[in-house]
């Protein structure tokens, strides 16, 4: 990804882009912005671009939904606890029942 850089980390006043370790104007940033952008474009028009995002998108559904079960689980395992303070935990557990 190209940066901007800041104007104590510029090695000359005229370059003011960085892409990797290959400094650049900010003409020559935007005109490799550029390029980039329409190269995105033809790959997304493509099939295998849509396949990809496909499968990007599958990936994160996948992920979302690992990381709702995985809350769920937690939750389900620490739904005694007392960590509320408020001695539901321990009475749940037999620790709290009275005469």
């Amino acid at each position: 990804m190209i940066s901007q850089l800041t104007e104590a980390a510029r090695p000359a006043p005229e370059l003011t882009h960085r892409l990797n370790e290959i400094v650049l104007t900010s003409d020559e940033a935007a005109s490799l912005e550029a390029l980039l952008q329409k190269a995105r474009a033809v790959y997304d028009a493509a099939p295998e671009g849509a396949a990809y995002a496909l499968r990007c998108h599958l990936d994160q559904l996948v992920r979302a939904v690992e990381d709702i079960a995985s809350l769920r689980a937690h939750r389900r395992e620490t739904s005694f606890d007392d960590e509320g303070g408020d001695g539901l935990g321990a009475y749940l557990a037999g620790e709290g029942k009275t005469g």
